[in-house]
């Protein structure tokens, strides 16, 4: 039986999955709910192994605290990111050996992302020939609607395809699909640049670092250097790319001082004295997070509790700047797993990360095929300002990306 008759089901799943992370959270939701199915009629391939367990204690211990402090039976959703993280290792255990379709349908997101935004960067017209304003960012709405994520989708979908170029394909053959492949790439690394999401940028350069010093390659390693020194100088030379990305960042941090008025409001600066790295809002939502987790130390404040927990007054740790202190996650993944879910449950996401990069670090290279992967897994796991682990968008990507690399556990190490 051949790969479309066998594993159509899982493709398809997998198209609509990828997909549906662009069209919103309803479409992921139905997807989700289809994934749900899927496992569990597949659920006899699932080879139970100490990552699996891992995984399966972990989200225990995040759910059943959760409905014992805020007895709302919602937090039953969270179970969703549990079998996309099953879904992902199923999907991948059937289709390891059929990569380039995969890399085909990713290839394919990038392009309508990417042509979306050149449109609406250059013409003021999404892909649909729209032209709905969205008077909040003064910006075209593009195919995610209001929400500004564009970047930070492409950002992971190019991270996939070049580590699977660099990894997977031993050798490039100079043809025209290659080079209409490569047009695509650029594409997108222009588009995330565009998009003035630091961190999708900011995840690109890493992985390009971490697969120059675990994998070096000559070769390889110039295009990729080549690569990033033009993203710098893109960014450097456009005095608004320079401006939101660069001078944003270090003003933020406290770092550049000499900015006007008018930027600090642009800015999110509240005040003149921003001289230090504890000057701004980050910094504001992450101590409130710490001091959270003070409080509720072994099992967290409960599910989505940081957004109600940081207005409470004992948190207002000065006159300024913790004014900004509340959002509805502290921006850092680990610190939202400490303040919401406690100590055991962060104890767990460290041990079952830390053993899935040993172990896929040291398994044979010819059947490191989850390599790519691990890569993104890798540049989600910097800490750096991030988005909500378990929110549809994020969690979505994470949660399936892990379980892809879960299969490593079946492999013999070196």
């Amino acid at each position: 039986m051949n790969f479309s008759q066998k594993y159509l089901t899982d493709f398809i799943l997998f198209f609509f999955f990828i997909f549906s992370l662009i069209i919103g959270n309803a479409a992921v939701n139905v997807v989700t709910f289809l994934i749900f199915f899927f496992v569990i009629l597949n659920i006899k391939k699932l080879e139970i192994n100490f990552l699996i367990i891992i995984i399966f204690l972990f989200f225990l211990s995040i759910i059943l605290p959760s409905l014992i402090k805020n007895q709302n039976i919602n937090d039953l959703s969270l179970f969703r990111f549990l079998f996309l993280s099953l879904f992902g290792y199923l999907f991948y255990q059937n289709i390891k050996f059929n990569l380039n379709n995969i890399f085909k349908t990713i290839i394919f997101a990038i392009l309508i992302v990417g042509l979306d935004n050149i449109l609406i960067h250059f013409f003021k017209i999404n892909i649909f020939f729209s032209n709905e304003y969205n008077t909040t960012t003064q910006t075209t709405t593009n195919l995610f609607g209001d929400e500004q994520i564009f970047g930070s989708y492409l950002s992971k979908l190019i991270i996939l395809i070049i580590s699977y170029i660099y990894i997977v394909k031993k050798k490039i053959d100079i043809n025209f699909l290659n080079f209409f492949y490569s047009l695509i790439l650029f594409l997108g690394l222009y588009v995330v640049i565009i998009s003035d999401e630091r961190r999708a940028i900011l995840e690109i350069v890493f992985a390009f670092i971490f697969l120059n010093l675990l994998k070096p390659n000559k070769s390889k390693l110039l295009i990729s250097s080549a690569i990033t020194i033009i993203l710098g100088i893109v960014i450097f030379i456009n005095p608004v790319f320079k401006d939101k990305i660069i001078n944003k960042s270090l003003a933020q941090i406290g770092i550049n001082q000499n900015i006007s008025k008018t930027d600090q409001e642009k800015f999110g600066i509240l005040f003149s004295d921003n001289n230090s790295l504890t000057n701004n809002q980050y910094y504001a939502m992450y101590k409130t997070a710490y001091n959270i987790w003070l409080d509720n130390k072994l099992f967290g404040g409960g599910n989505k509790s940081f957004r109600k927990l940081c207005k409470n007054s004992k948190y207002q740790f000065d006159d300024f700047y913790s004014l900004i202190r509340c959002n509805s996650h502290p921006h850092s993944i680990y610190l939202q797993i400490l303040s919401e879910f406690g100590l055991i449950s962060f104890i767990l996401f460290l041990i079952l990360n830390i053993l899935l990069i040993i172990k896929a670090l040291r398994i044979n290279e010819d059947k490191l095929l989850v390599f790519p992967s691990l890569i993104l897994l890798m540049t989600l796991l910097i800490p750096l300002p991030s988005g909500n682990i378990f929110s549809t968008w994020i969690g979505s990507i994470f949660w399936f990306n892990l379980g892809i690399i879960l299969n490593v556990a079946k492999y013999k190490n070196k």
